[in-house]
Formats: C-alpha cells, sequence, structure tokens
C-alpha cells in the first residue's frame, strides 16, 4: 500500500503549495523535490511567520519524521535546501508547522517549537497524549489529536478532523474524506482515505489526503453531495453511567500485577513494551468473566503495528480505547483509567489468546557468563606474583615485632642500658635483652 503522506498550505501571495512525500522524495509540487534517505513519515508543511526564523523568512517549510525502525528523527526541508535534522520525535503524528516554526512532540508531555534549521525557540506543556499532535492553525493555535480525535455535526462523526474558516472535514464512515461547510455536509475524496489536511486559499480550499493509490487533492467549492445516508439531527447521547468508560476492574488487577512481574519489560525498549501489552492483553482474556460482553484486546493501526501501551474494545460499534501505562514514568496509569473513543477508520482492537502469563515464570534472560578458557600464560605470572607476595611477607618488618639495631662497622648493637630509661651506648657485640627493641606504629 502506498503511504503518500501529504499536506497543503498557503503561500503568501495567495497560491498553493501541496507537499507530498515519496519512497526516496519529498515534493513541493510545481516547486522543487528533495531527495532523501527512506520515506518520510507524519509529513507536514507550511509557512513561517514575517521572516523572522533564522533567514526563512516566509519560506515553505515542509517536516517529517524519517522512516526508520531504530529511530524517528524529524527532518526539515526549508525552499528546496536540506534535509536538515531536528532530533527525535516521541509516538506518532509527532509534527506539524506552524506560524512560530517547526512543532515537535519529544515526549507525552512537551512539544518543543524549533525554527526551520532546528534551533529551539521554545517549549509548550501537553496534557498526557496518546495521539500526538493533530493541527497548528495559522493563528498558531496547537491543536492535540486527543482533544480532536472526533468531530460530530449534523449526526455525522468525522474522525482525525481538520478546520479551516468555515469548513472542517474529517475521515467519515463509510470510508471516505467529507465534511460540513456552508452548503451542508459534502463528500470530497469517495473511498478509503486517511488523515486529511485543509487550507483556506483566497477563492476557496484546498483538501488533500493520504489513499492507497497515493496522495488525492481535491478543491473546494464545489461541494459535492455527501454519500451515504445522513442521520436526522438528534439529542445528544446519554453518556454511560459514570461518565467515560473505566477500565475492568479484573483487568486492572492483572495490569498492575503484570507490571509488578515483568517490570523489566515495561522499562525497555519499544518492542518490549509491545510484547508486554500482549502479553497483558492475553492474560486479561485469559480471566475474560464468561458473563462480561466487553473482550478487551490489543490496540494497534489497521493494517500497521501493534500499540506499545493500548488496549482496546468494543462498545456496540464504536472503538474505545484505554491507555494502560503513563508514556512518561512508563508504570501503569493511576485508577481509574479512562476510556477515549479510538478511531473506527484507522485503528482496531485485535483479542489475543487465552493465555495465563502471571502463573509462567518471566524469562530469566540470558544466563551467567561461560568460564573464560584457561591461559597459560597469565597463569605462570599469576604464580610468579604469588610467590613473590609470600617472600616479602615471610621477610616484612611486622609491627610488634622484636628487632635488633645494628651499627654500620657490623660488629656493635645499639642497646638501652636496663631495658630503658637509661643511658644508649653501642658497645654490646651480641643481641641480648637490653639489645632488643620492639618495631611499634608511630
Amino acid at each position: 500500500m502506498a503511504l503518500g503522506y501529504c499536506d497543503v498550505a498557503t503561500m503568501p501571495d495567495g497560491t498553493l503549495a501541496f507537499c507530498f512525500g515519496t519512497a526516496t522524495t519529498v515534493v513541493a509540487s510545481g516547486r522543487w523535490n528533495v531527495t532523501v534517505r527512506r520515506e518520510w513519515l507524519d509529513l507536514r508543511c507550511g509557512v513561517l511567520d514575517r521572516g523572522a526564523w533564522a533567514g526563512a523568512g516566509q519560506a515553505l517549510v515542509i517536516a517529517g519524521k524519517e522512516s526508520d525502525p531504530d529511530g524517528g528523527t524529524v527532518y526539515t526541508v526549508v525552499d528546496g535546501d536540506g534535509p536538515f535534522p531536528c532530533g527525535q520525535a516521541f509516538g506518532t503524528n509527532s509534527v506539524c508547522v506552524g506560524p512560530d516554526g517547526v512543532y515537535i512532540l519529544r515526549n507525552s508531555t512537551r512539544v518543543e517549537v524549533v525554527d526551520a534549521y532546528g534551533r529551539h525557540n521554545y517549549w509548550i506543556d501537553v496534557p498526557p497524549t496518546s495521539q500526538g499532535i493533530r493541527d497548528v492553525t495559522p493563528a498558531g493555535e496547537l491543536r492535540m489529536a486527543d482533544a480532536w480525535m472526533t468531530r460530530t455535526l449534523d449526526g455525522v462523526t468525522f474522525h482525525q478532523p481538520v478546520q479551516r474558516g468555515s469548513v472542517l472535514v474529517g475521515q467519515t464512515d463509510p470510508p471516505q474524506i467529507g465534511g460540513e461547510g456552508p452548503e451542508g455536509l459534502f463528500t470530497t475524496i469517495a473511498g478509503i482515505a486517511y488523515e486529511p489536511h485543509l487550507t483556506q486559499l483566497p477563492d476557496g480550499y484546498a483538501v488533500c489526503a493520504r489513499t492507497p493509490s497515493g496522495p488525492e487533492l481535491r478543491w473546494l467549492p464545489p461541494f459535492p453531495p455527501f454519500v451515504g445516508t445522513t442521520p436526522a439531527p438528534g439529542p445528544d447521547p446519554i453518556p454511560p453511567p459514570g461518565g467515560p468508560m473505566t477500565f475492568p476492574p479484573y483487568a486492572d488487577t492483572i495490569l498492575r500485577k503484570m507490571y509488578d512481574k515483568y517490570r523489566g519489560l515495561a522499562h525497555g525498549s519499544d518492542d518490549q513494551r509491545r510484547e508486554l501489552t500482549r502479553m497483558i492483553c492475553s492474560t486479561i482474556t485469559f480471566y475474560h468473566p464468561p458473563n462480561d460482553p466487553i473482550s478487551i484486546g490489543h490496540k494497534r493501526q489497521k493494517g500497521g503495528a501493534f500499540s506499545k501501551d493500548a488496549a482496546g474494545a468494543y462498545q456496540g460499534a464504536q472503538l474505545i480505547i484505554w491507555d494502560l501505562f503513563n508514556g512518561a514514568t512508563r508504570e501503569p496509569n493511576d485508577k481509574p483509567i479512562q476510556s477515549f473513543n479510538g478511531d473506527n477508520a484507522t485503528q482496531e482492537s485485535v483479542v489475543q489468546p487465552p493465555i495465563d502469563y502471571l502463573e509462567m515464570a518471566p524469562d530469566p534472560g540470558p544466563g551467567p557468563d561461560p568460564e573464560p578458557e584457561p591461559d597459560p600464560v597469565l597463569e605462570a605470572r599469576v604464580a610468579r606474583l604469588e610467590a613473590q607476595v609470600e617472600r616479602l611477607q615471610a621477610t616484612a618488618l611486622a609491627y610488634g615485632a622484636p628487632i635488633a639495631l645494628q651499627t654500620v662497622d657490623g660488629r656493635h648493637y645499639v642497646s638501652a642500658e636496663h631495658g630503658g630509661g637509661g643511658e644508649v651506648s653501642s658497645r654490646p657485640t651480641v643481641v641480648q635483652a637490653w639489645e632488643t627493641f620492639t618495631a611499634v606504629k608511630p
């Protein structure tokens, strides 16, 4: 499936910049293209404000995260120059371009704004996020995806919505990119499409989205009729008792016991965290109460990787998601863990086989290092050193030992008359009691 990440922006002269990526290139359609090492994910573009940013002026900036299994380095291209590295991003949907620069999600609670060349501008503290950045408006408003996961207009739910002026677009069911504008609901890209982006032009709007065949671009107006049956508007749905659905108590107990038992996985690599979440979901399946209609599975992107820390389930037709772990501390989230609506068009919950990992011993990991092979040369050197130490110990002068002091002529000894307290001489030629001293520590 072609990825076709893409974005649209309005240049200062009112013209459109349509930017998209291929396996080896990032392209500003009709302007320039730049060769890259790997395909860029989360590709976004925009125009920096007022010419104040590192000489970039009101230049067109494209930013994206390199498709690299060992990292997620963000790069930028500024009016065809680059790419310039901007450091590591955190998770998915982690890059956006706004009037103040490039917005990069560095961890689950902090967004760094850098200039077009990756130099630090300022930090933005955000609520803990599992969905990343959705949008930065032309006015500089940062919209996180957790709060902008869905919008419901005239009875139709739009996933991953983006709004400019009087037009909002998003993914809908049946699969398509639709929206609501001055003339009501409309469909702009029929069929399977993901992650729409929208920009306002002097005479209308431009919409783009990635599809299985690559990036697609549409102009508004006209506003084509909405595809599918539009339900009649009704009252807002009544939320379930107690507000958002909480993680079931039996599953929460399993989560915390599994964390205690496999703590090393929770604080390990992304793959280890993903494996722990899979094991937790399997253990939840094993202990699932037979009368409980909610079957909890492992959340994943459709056709993509499983989540490192999220479980999911279906409440009716709606996918609901729980973030099991705090992305910063790697510990289980505080009780009660609340659910939020997932994106049915791009996400799913996969129930795991029933396996009781609480009863299984954790992987002991690698055993002790093997004994080294004998080294005859080293052994001989050690033996010589041990013999030298023994000789030194045998001849060394120890505190408290009796000693005699011989004069330089080699025939006489120092003597303390009466054993001390009297005269000291060096007349004796043999060692007796008065010629015996004790070595003491000063």
